[in-house]
């Protein structure tokens, strides 16, 4: 299971609930992330006040899988 991290600095920190490691750090947004959803099992969804919506595959380090 995972959580995801809003960060001022425009990131997502994405950590594993059961060890509480960081998983994956998602960079693509230039402004502060204003919300996370999650979807599916591995993809999450971001946005931010930069005016994008993000969606991440979360297996795939730093990769936009879809911008809107």
């Amino acid at each position: 299971m995972f959580s995801g991290q809003e960060g001022e600095e425009g990131i997502i920190k994405v950590w594993d609930t059961r060890s509480y490691n960081l998983i994956r750090v998602l960079k693509g947004h230039t402004d502060t992330i204003q919300m996370i959803t999650g979807l599916h099992k591995n993809q999450i969804f971001s946005a931010s006040s930069d005016g994008c919506v993000k969606g991440w595959d979360i297996t795939k380090p730093d990769e936009v899988v879809y911008n809107l």
